[in-house]
């Protein structure tokens, strides 16, 4: 059982931090959040709606129950009690007679005192969404110019295999990012900390978990917010809610989103109409992408892009060549580079179509009718047989690839 006890704001110094006395099967900790001090106002130790959505992934996985000695707002009790787990227990095979079907997850019962919604003071009307700076982050900025926050929570690295040092230099890389961004975007920056992936919850991955942790982060500032957008990483057409416990909520994120939503709380999934690179093709006119689009798996002391060493700047690189547009982003991606090695990724296109991938198959009517050099198409079929044949001999086989969530 996982049990929520008492629920307080400390300050010290510049910072403000909430947390909560968490028991997990007898073992007591804090689970903290931390902001600027000026954002004191807007953290809510009325309620437990932040640390309920933060750890209800968790609870489904490994078999808790949630019980709580601080109110949750009646509202979104309602709709994650009595609408959303309902609908995803009866789509992943739950009957009320059976709490937790094999390799499905448990049937999570939240236990709470229940309290109306709290009031929001002065200035909690702003609206917010993420600042990532990759492509689905853009295309939010490109399309809400009416955008007053932009946030950086630190709840996952980039990779899940990363050291501290690697972790704490690309989060280093995106606070600076992310200021230059605003600056010109003219917005206000949250930088956010927290202990809910490091070191206090074990087994989170990041596919498993993001939109959980987006929805702590966002909760913990819950009298800050009118509304706040978070992009959808796939088109409706993919949406499912009979995914199980240890697919990326990105399936669902449509249905638990909604039933997140209050009267004072709008969250907000943006792109639902869109694919990967229908996005692309939103944002090469937006000016502030050109500067600041930031896509890369690598951690560079830099910041910017490697262009050519990662899956993610490869095929970035390959949707702006297919919108026309890759000598606009010359400040962010070595264009030089991507001009002379062409046949590099047209080999990661081709390798893209044969696993299958969404994103080669995505453009495929737009790249495949670029123009090649003989030599080029040459070389990059050398370069698939190569990977393929190393594959091989490794005994491997060339698997069905899936389109990486964010970014």
């Amino acid at each position: 059982m996982i049990t929520i006890k008492s629920l307080g704001i400390n300050v010290v110094k510049d910072k403000a931090r909430l947390s909560a006395d968490i028991d997990i099967d007898g073992i007591s900790n804090s689970l903290w959040f931390e902001v600027d001090v000026r954002y004191a106002q807007y953290l809510c130790d009325e309620r437990c709606d932040a640390f309920v959505l933060g750890l209800l992934h968790w609870a489904m996985k490994h078999g808790h129950d949630i019980v709580s000695e601080v109110p949750m707002t009646d509202r979104l009790y309602e709709q994650i009690a009595t609408q959303f787990l309902p609908a995803f227990y009866c789509a992943n095979g739950f009957t009320r007679a059976v709490k937790r079907p094999q390799g499905v997850g448990y049937r999570v019962e939240i236990h709470a005192p229940l309290a109306s919604e709290v009031v929001h003071p002065v200035g909690g009307d702003a609206i917010g969404a993420g600042c990532s700076c990759g492509v689905d982050s853009m295309h939010i900025y490109a399309e809400h110019p009416e955008l007053t926050h932009a946030c950086i929570w630190n709840v996952h690295g980039v990779t899940n295999d990363e050291t501290a040092d690697i972790r704490a230099q690309g989060w280093e890389n995106l606070i600076v990012q992310a200021k230059r961004f605003v600056d010109a975007a003219g917005c206000e920056l949250i930088v956010c900390d927290t202990n809910y992936d490091r070191g206090y919850i074990s087994d989170l991955m990041f596919d498993g978990s993001t939109a959980y942790a987006n929805l702590f982060c966002i909760f913990c500032l819950q009298k800050l917010w009118k509304t706040y957008h978070i992009a959808s990483a796939y088109e409706a057409a993919n949406y499912r809610l009979d995914v199980g416990v240890n697919t990326s909520p990105v399936y669902y994120e449509y249905y638990l989103f909604a039933c997140c939503s209050i009267s004072y709380v709008s969250i907000r999934l943006d792109g639902v109409d869109c694919n990967r690179f229908q996005k692309v093709r939103d944002i090469v006119d937006y000016p502030l992408s050109q500067q600041f689009l930031n896509v890369c798996w690598t951690i560079r002391e830099d910041g910017r892009n490697c262009t050519s060493h990662c899956a993610k700047c490869m095929r970035t690189l390959i949707e702006l060549d297919a919108c026309n547009a890759v000598e606009r982003y010359g400040a962010v991606f070595d264009v030089r580079h991507y001009m002379n090695n062409r046949e590099e990724f047209l080999a990661e296109y081709w390798r893209g179509l044969l696993q299958k991938n969404l994103y080669a198959l995505e453009v495929r009517k737009a790249f495949g009718r670029k123009s090649f050099t003989v030599r080029e198409r040459m070389l990059a079929a050398l370069i698939v047989a190569r990977k393929i044949a190393k594959k091989l001999l490794r005994g491997g086989a060339i698997r069905k690839g899936k389109f990486s969530s964010r970014g």
